[in-house]
Protein backbone atom coordinates (compact mmCIF):
# COMPACT_ATOMS: atom_id res chain seq x y z
CA UNK A 1 0.00 0.00 0.00
CA UNK A 2 2.84 2.36 0.85
CA UNK A 3 4.45 1.77 -2.56
CA UNK A 4 1.15 2.62 -4.29
CA UNK A 5 0.85 5.86 -2.30
CA UNK A 6 4.42 6.89 -3.15
CA UNK A 7 3.88 6.06 -6.83
CA UNK A 8 0.67 8.07 -6.89
CA UNK A 9 2.38 11.03 -5.22
CA UNK A 10 5.21 10.93 -7.77
CA UNK A 11 2.68 10.91 -10.63
CA UNK A 12 0.85 13.92 -9.19
CA UNK A 13 4.11 15.83 -8.68
CA UNK A 14 5.14 15.00 -12.24
CA UNK A 15 1.84 16.29 -13.58
CA UNK A 16 2.22 19.49 -11.57
CA UNK A 17 5.73 19.99 -12.94
CA UNK A 18 4.32 19.77 -16.48
CA UNK A 19 2.05 22.72 -15.63
CA UNK A 20 5.02 24.89 -14.65
CA UNK A 21 4.05 28.37 -15.94
CA UNK A 22 7.62 29.11 -17.07
CA UNK A 23 7.66 25.99 -19.25
CA UNK A 24 4.14 26.56 -20.58
CA UNK A 25 4.79 30.19 -21.57
CA UNK A 26 8.28 29.31 -22.78
CA UNK A 27 6.80 26.75 -25.15
CA UNK A 28 4.18 29.22 -26.40
CA UNK A 29 6.90 31.79 -27.14
CA UNK A 30 9.00 29.47 -29.30
CA UNK A 31 8.96 30.03 -33.01
CA UNK A 32 8.64 32.74 -35.61
CA UNK A 33 6.39 35.76 -35.11
CA UNK A 34 5.25 38.35 -37.64
CA UNK A 35 4.55 41.89 -36.50
CA UNK A 36 1.00 43.20 -36.66
CA UNK A 37 1.64 46.62 -35.12
CA UNK A 38 4.39 48.70 -33.54
CA UNK A 39 4.03 51.84 -31.45
CA UNK A 40 6.48 54.03 -29.60
CA UNK A 41 5.20 56.71 -27.29
CA UNK A 42 1.71 56.14 -28.66
CA UNK A 43 2.86 56.85 -32.23
CA UNK A 44 2.08 54.09 -34.74
CA UNK A 45 4.96 52.92 -36.95
CA UNK A 46 4.39 53.01 -40.72
CA UNK A 47 3.02 49.80 -42.26
CA UNK A 48 6.15 49.27 -44.39
CA UNK A 49 8.28 49.14 -41.21
CA UNK A 50 5.81 46.88 -39.39
CA UNK A 51 5.66 44.40 -42.27
CA UNK A 52 9.48 44.12 -42.40
CA UNK A 53 9.87 43.39 -38.66
CA UNK A 54 10.03 39.78 -37.50
CA UNK A 55 10.88 38.01 -34.25
CA UNK A 56 12.10 34.52 -33.42
CA UNK A 57 12.28 33.02 -29.94
CA UNK A 58 13.94 29.62 -29.43
CA UNK A 59 13.52 29.09 -25.70
CA UNK A 60 16.62 31.01 -24.66
CA UNK A 61 17.70 33.27 -27.52
CA UNK A 62 15.80 35.76 -29.63
CA UNK A 63 16.38 37.41 -32.99
CA UNK A 64 14.60 40.57 -34.08
CA UNK A 65 15.00 41.54 -37.72
CA UNK A 66 14.01 44.67 -39.57
CA UNK A 67 14.94 44.22 -43.21
CA UNK A 68 18.69 43.52 -43.17
CA UNK A 69 19.19 44.89 -39.62
CA UNK A 70 19.36 42.32 -36.87
CA UNK A 71 19.34 42.36 -33.07
CA UNK A 72 20.13 39.19 -31.16
CA UNK A 73 20.30 38.27 -27.53
CA UNK A 74 18.92 36.16 -24.75
CA UNK A 75 15.58 36.48 -23.00
CA UNK A 76 14.03 35.36 -19.75
CA UNK A 77 10.35 35.12 -18.91
CA UNK A 78 8.70 35.30 -15.53
CA UNK A 79 5.03 34.35 -15.88
CA UNK A 80 4.61 34.32 -12.08
CA UNK A 81 4.66 38.14 -12.00
CA UNK A 82 1.61 40.34 -12.63
CA UNK A 83 1.85 41.41 -15.37
CA UNK A 84 4.13 38.69 -16.76
CA UNK A 85 7.67 39.93 -17.38
CA UNK A 86 10.28 39.51 -20.10
CA UNK A 87 13.90 40.67 -19.91
CA UNK A 88 16.12 40.99 -22.97
CA UNK A 89 19.90 40.78 -22.71
CA UNK A 90 20.94 42.39 -26.00
CA UNK A 91 24.09 40.82 -27.50
CA UNK A 92 24.21 42.41 -30.98
CA UNK A 93 22.71 45.45 -32.66
CA UNK A 94 22.42 49.15 -31.82
CA UNK A 95 21.76 48.49 -28.11
CA UNK A 96 24.42 45.80 -27.67
CA UNK A 97 25.35 45.25 -24.02
CA UNK A 98 22.12 46.71 -22.63
CA UNK A 99 19.19 45.10 -20.87
CA UNK A 100 15.63 45.83 -21.92
CA UNK A 101 12.79 45.27 -19.46
CA UNK A 102 9.28 44.46 -20.57
CA UNK A 103 5.95 42.82 -19.92
CA UNK A 104 4.00 40.40 -22.10
CA UNK A 105 0.73 38.62 -22.59
CA UNK A 106 -0.13 35.71 -24.84
CA UNK A 107 -3.64 35.21 -26.19
CA UNK A 108 -3.97 32.22 -28.52
CA UNK A 109 -1.58 33.00 -31.41
CA UNK A 110 -1.17 36.69 -30.48
CA UNK A 111 1.70 38.03 -28.36
CA UNK A 112 1.78 41.58 -26.96
CA UNK A 113 5.11 42.96 -25.75
CA UNK A 114 5.62 46.31 -24.03
CA UNK A 115 9.26 47.36 -23.52
CA UNK A 116 11.00 50.24 -21.82
CA UNK A 117 13.89 51.85 -23.65
CA UNK A 118 17.02 49.68 -23.70
CA UNK A 119 19.12 50.44 -20.63
CA UNK A 120 16.19 51.78 -18.59
CA UNK A 121 15.82 50.43 -15.05
CA UNK A 122 12.03 51.02 -15.11
CA UNK A 123 9.78 48.20 -16.23
CA UNK A 124 6.45 49.01 -17.93
CA UNK A 125 3.49 48.44 -15.63
CA UNK A 126 0.54 48.41 -18.01
CA UNK A 127 -0.55 47.24 -21.46
CA UNK A 128 -2.09 50.65 -22.10
CA UNK A 129 0.85 53.05 -22.04
CA UNK A 130 0.00 56.71 -21.74
CA UNK A 131 0.56 58.80 -24.85
CA UNK A 132 4.04 60.24 -24.74
CA UNK A 133 5.48 57.35 -22.67
CA UNK A 134 8.68 56.28 -24.36
CA UNK A 135 7.61 52.65 -24.40
CA UNK A 136 7.64 50.24 -27.33
CA UNK A 137 4.52 48.21 -27.99
CA UNK A 138 4.71 45.22 -30.31
CA UNK A 139 1.70 43.13 -31.24
CA UNK A 140 2.83 39.90 -32.89
CA UNK A 141 1.13 36.91 -34.45
CA UNK A 142 2.65 33.47 -34.57
CA UNK A 143 3.80 32.78 -38.11
CA UNK A 144 2.21 29.79 -39.76
CA UNK A 145 4.67 26.97 -40.49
Amino acid sequence: MRLVTISLLLCVLGALADDDPKKVDGDKFKGDWKTLSVKQGGQVAPDEITKMMKFNFDGKKYVQTLGDQKEEGEYTLDPTQTPKTIDLDIKTGNDQGKKQLGIYKIEDTKLTLIFALAGSKDRPKSFTPAEGDQLFEFVLEQAKP
